[in-house]
């Protein structure tokens, strides 16, 4: 968030793996306010990310996972509900 322009600024505009433009979850760090997750892919069947940021968004570094997000995908998805 921009606080002065009072807007939204986007985090994942810079990748440039189409696959990674889908966000599955957002997470903060419940310690560290500076540490941003997010786990990118919007295929179940494409390469998929965590995305790890140190200073609040600005910077990410990218881990590449061995399995499918589908952020992009219809839900509810059985098996992969968060909480359950």
């Amino acid at each position: 968030m921009d606080s002065q322009a009072k807007r939204w600024l986007p985090l994942t505009d810079w990748c440039g793996d189409s696959n990674l433009h889908g966000s599955e979850s957002l997470a903060t760090d419940p310690v560290d306010p500076n540490r941003l997750y997010i786990a990118q892919g919007m295929y179940s069947r494409d390469p998929a990310a965590i995305m790890r940021s140190m200073d609040q968004g600005k910077t990410f570094q990218v881990i590449n996972v061995p399995f499918g997000m589908g952020g992009n995908e219809k839900r509810p998805r059985r098996g992969r509900t968060p909480g359950h």
